[in-house]
């Protein structure tokens, strides 16, 4: 997506001068070729998050008044967004309570820009679908003032409004990366791409070293699909490392390899590079969003693997833009038999798909260059494209799977989606049961250190006690001495 907006930007305003701002600012640096600055440094721990929001923003009042010292990372993001005439958020998934880190980051940016009277513009977003009072309270503070919020999904352009984005300001959009060009591999390739293949891209749901029965179930159904179209399955991972976790899409797939030796297992590749291997492909199976975005691009059937709600709201997001939101399922419906039917189906229905797909062009032609047409005003550069189509291409008609796995799929979502509802439901009972304990626990040690209290109070009340029978005893020693020596003082 980053990509795909640098090459954009440079296509309109090729004078324009860009500064990355990047968790990893030199090898940014090294693949984009523009300037870069860290990312302001909100790590994976919620509970420092609004202490160092508050550093942050102190920071940027005392650049108003003079240059900072750069004795701290952020300083040179704060200096670049002060010299900058614009903020762009360019595109991603993670406005959500799962990553709370990365809410801050951009609340703390457009706080940042806000601070220095810039324009901010928010594109190619994921809103939601879960998103807490903490997360849902930030975003409702600065969302509302940004020029435009572009999001990719219907229900991410239902949420914006909630928050306290005016609808004027909302733009509903293709991905980022819906357009971005291809670039060939120059190396030579495990198989012949210019025959049919199926591209597979499996993300690390599990882990497959601890949590293996998944995965040697979804073998089990690729080595059916394997013997159904007869073509080679090709796994092309879309993530190398992550700072998260050492979970992979490479190591997913070195695994399904492990089970199924037929499997073709690629190296990661750019972006341009896999968009070139994507629309090479016959059919696309993903459990990632952006294969699904490619090969819809490339006007090719797909069928989306989804893991959570958060997953389903992306894949069924992007394979709405072409009515194709039905050809998706949960994994867990992929894995215990599903899968097999709905490839098959994809696979003997694919010209038609192509077709539909084919279609679908004036409308995202459309819906794509009105958005760049909102950027491009909102940043004041000269737009060469038109938006005058009168009236505007249609959204595609939906395309529904016909077969039976689709119903067995639903059936499997709402039970899974109700044992998800449960399971947070205890979930939350435990954690107030939690608190409960805690609370009996505090008041335990409350009581323990009130008992204690008691208790110190008595020992200090026997000791006084004891201290004056010990003056009473003196007292009556000293009265005894002192009548026998009166009456001897009184003789004489």
């Amino acid at each position: 997506m980053l990509e795909a907006n640098i090459l954009q930007l440079r296509r309109y305003a090729p004078e324009t001068q860009l500064t990355l701002i990047s968790a990893d600012p030199v090898a940014s640096a090294n693949f984009y070729q523009v300037p870069t600055v860290p990312c302001l440094g909100f790590g994976i721990r919620a509970k420092n998050h609004p202490e160092h929001l508050a550093t942050i923003l102190e920071a940027a009042q005392n650049r108003l008044v003079g240059p900072l010292d750069h004795s701290q990372p952020f300083h040179l993001t704060i200096e670049a967004l002060y010299r900058a005439d614009a903020l762009l958020i360019s595109g991603g998934g993670n406005i959500n309570s799962t990553w709370p880190e990365h809410v801050y980051e951009r609340m703390a940016l457009i706080k940042v820009a806000q601070l220095f009277q810039k324009q901010i513009i928010i594109t190619g977003q994921t809103i939601g679908p879960t998103l807490k009072d903490q997360e849902r309270s930030l975003l409702e503070a600065v969302l509302p003032h940004v020029s435009i919020l572009g999001v990719r999904e219907r229900p991410s352009a239902q949420l914006a409004p909630q928050l306290g984005v005016p609808l004027e300001k909302i733009s509903f959009q293709l991905d980022d990366a819906f357009y971005l060009s291809p670039k060939p591999i120059e190396e030579p390739l495990a198989f012949d791409i210019n025959q049919p293949f199926i591209a597979l891209t499996i993300s690390p749901y599990v882990n497959p070293e601890t949590d293996s029965h998944s995965l040697d179930l979804l073998a089990a159904q690729l080595q059916t699909v394997d013997q159904l179209t007869n073509v080679p399955l090709v796994f092309i991972p879309h993530i190398s490392q992550s700072r998260y976790s050492h979970l992979t899409d490479a190591l997913i797939g070195d695994y399904l390899k492990s089970k199924l030796d037929t499997l073709i297992v690629l190296p990661v590749y750019t972006a341009r590079e896999v968009v070139w291997l994507t629309n090479k492909a016959a059919l696309i199976i993903s459990a990632r969003y952006h294969p699904l975005v490619f090969g819809i691009a490339a006007q090719i059937p797909c069928l989306g693997l989804y893991v959570d709600e958060y997953t389903k709201t992306k894949l069924t997001g992007a394979l709405a833009h072409a009515g194709l939101a039905e050809w998706a399922m949960p994994i867990e419906a992929a894995v215990h038999g599903l899968l097999p039917d709905a490839v098959q189906e994809l696979w003997s229905r694919r010209d038609e798909i192509n077709q539909h797909l084919m279609s679908c062009q004036p409308y995202w032609q459309h819906l794509y260059t009105a958005h760049w047409s909102k950027l491009l005003d909102a940043f004041d550069l000269p737009n060469s494209d038109s938006v005058s189509l009168v009236p505007p291409p249609s959204a595609p008609e939906r395309l529904l799977p016909e077969g039976n796995w689709l119903r067995m799929a639903h059936i499997l979502d709402a039970a899974k989606q109700d044992w998800d509802s449960q399971f947070n439901r205890l979930k939350t009972s435990f954690r107030q049961v939690e608190e409960y304990a805690l609370i009996l626990d505090q008041e335990r040690i409350g009581y323990k250190a009130h008992i204690a209290e008691l208790l110190q109070f008595q020992q200090d009340m026997a000791s006084r006690h004891a201290f004056l029978g010990g003056l009473a005893k003196i007292k009556a020693s000293i009265l005894q001495n002192l009548d026998r020596l009166l009456p001897s003082r009184h003789e004489d």
